[in-house]
């Protein structure tokens, strides 16, 4: 039987497992702002070609804006550099539900791993 962890290193535990979340869990909690920066790295642009908005290209000059949520959308979308374009949308809602999914796996399989061979041994395996 192993001896309980000591009682002046649990805190240390504890902060190292907050930083670990806040440092490997950007994929999973960040996401929203993630997309942003993708978007202004035109990732996945080559999808887009010329895709219109509203029967006109997507640009400031000829982007006439109503009181309507979907054009502050693509108003929003214009400002930050992008521009309304759903075929990289999907692709980006893709890469999130795989990347999410895996992560759920992975966690199962980890926690199998942690639950058989302990803390120490699925540590190592992670690294």
């Amino acid at each position: 039987m192993q001896q309980p962890a000591d009682q002046r290193l649990r805190y240390v535990y504890a902060v190292w497992a907050f930083l670990e979340i806040a440092v490997f869990g950007g994929v999973i909690f960040g996401w929203g702002s993630l997309v942003y920066v993708f978007k202004g790295e035109d990732l996945y642009g080559n999808l887009c070609g010329n895709e219109t908005t509203h029967g006109s290209t997507a640009s400031l000059e000829n982007l006439e804006v109503n009181n309507t949520q979907s054009d502050n959308h693509h108003t929003r979308m214009l400002q930050l550099g992008g521009r309304p374009c759903h075929a990289q949308d999907a692709m980006l809602n893709l890469v999130f539900s795989v990347t999410s999914s895996f992560y759920c796996l992975a966690t199962f399989a980890a926690g199998q791993i942690n639950y058989k061979f302990g803390t120490r041994v699925t540590r190592l395996l992670a690294t």
